[in-house]
């Protein structure tokens, strides 16, 4: 009946590696993961979703319960004694039982032994292991391409590729989540999990969220052909895939293409770290400075050596920009990273304005 669906459903999956074809259209990335999940627990049998203990996947209840940062956020206004855990509430409303690993991060590694991506992904491993002898089955482990609410924090190289193998040799499912990272964000390439550093994984199924309507409530699940069809006659969804929201999905295409947002992204994201760095010399606060393109974060500390959270500091500066005109937030587990996440046109004029902001800003708070 119309033709926006069908068009852009075939323009968004031929920009994904095969075997990724089939596209599902939703309103938001909560959606999106929810979806997911479901397909994984149909296709599988299994009961066990493994998650990043640092991982934010969305609003839904399943959705939360993949979710460990939804608990420990300290701005829920819900009491630590009276508030019932993400995990604790899927469990008892879905029989959906969720191991969440610890996150392999570079700065604050856990152990002193080498943080490589095949170490890490045994750790992983093990905590399968530990969910199969606790009597579940894994469906699914479901993974932000970059970990963003958790504080904009990269993987060890190899770290994906060696984790879907795993997952996958107890016959479950991949699930990357590039609600954040997807459309270009990252610069180098339209998805984040493209990118080398990730060992050349293709997941069983993708979500995307955020950027995709540009504001308009649009979403996505994109899979293959075999898991395309787990939920057939099962799922419907109202609104996703309207027309309008196809219309407006496409022009976002276009408008990276034609303005060369990517290719932008990239550019100016490695100026704007460079500058970021350079930064970091003046002002020993800033104890590391990471991410990808348009995907930045700048963790605060009290001292470099010990690496104290400076939580407060962290939210001090991000307030202060904002009365200068500079729009950031702030997040991790310890409430210490500045996350940066500008419009794809950002320029280097505007990176520039950022980091004299952020250079203020400190000076001025720490005086």
């Amino acid at each position: 009946l119309y033709k926006p669906p069908p068009e852009y459903a075939a323009r968004l999956a031929s920009l994904f590696p095969k075997p990724l074809s089939h596209v599902f259209f939703v309103n938001s990335g909560s959606e999106a993961n929810d979806m997911a999940l479901r397909i994984a627990l149909a296709h599988t049998g299994g009961d066990t979703i493994i998650t990043h203990q640092e991982a934010y996947h969305g609003n839904t209840i399943a959705c939360q319960g993949v979710s460990p940062t939804a608990h420990y956020n300290p701005q829920s206004g819900v009491s630590e004694g009276k508030r019932r855990s993400p995990t604790e509430q899927s469990e008892r409303l879905l029989a959906l039982k969720t191991f969440a690993v610890p996150f392999p991060d570079p700065y604050r590694p856990q152990s002193s032994e080498p943080l490589t991506g095949f170490a890490a992904a045994q750790k992983v491993d093990s905590v399968m292991e530990e969910s199969a002898q606790d009597g579940g089955e894994l469906a699914a482990m479901i993974v932000e391409s970059i970990l963003g609410v958790g504080g904009q924090v990269l993987y060890p190289q190899n770290y994906l590729a060696e984790v879907a193998k795993s997952v996958r040799q107890r016959k479950g499912l991949f699930i990357l989540d590039e609600v954040q990272t997807g459309f270009g964000r990252i610069g180098s390439h339209l998805w984040a999990f493209e990118d080398p550093h990730h060992g050349g994984v293709v997941p069983d199924i993708v979500t995307l969220g955020k950027p995709m309507g540009n504001g308009f409530p649009l979403a996505a699940v994109v899979t293959t052909a075999e898991l395309a069809t787990v939920l057939k006659g099962e799922y419907f969804n109202t609104f996703g895939g309207a027309p309008v929201a196809c219309a407006a999905g496409m022009a976002v295409l276009d408008v990276l293409e034609e303005e060369h947002l990517c290719s932008n992204a990239e550019w100016v994201g490695k100026f704007m770290m460079s500058e970021l760095r350079n930064l970091s010399a003046r002002h020993p606060c800033i104890g590391d400075v990471r991410g990808s393109g348009l995907f930045l974060g700048i963790e605060m500390v009290k001292d470099p050596t010990t690496k104290e959270p400076a939580a407060a500091l962290c939210r001090a500066v991000v307030n202060r920009m904002k009365d200068q005109g500079v729009l950031v937030s702030y997040d991790g587990p310890l409430q210490n990273v500045i996350r940066i996440k500008p419009p794809m046109c950002f320029s280097h004029k505007n990176a520039e304005m950022l980091v004299d902001r952020l250079d203020d800003s400190i000076t001025r708070l720490l005086r």
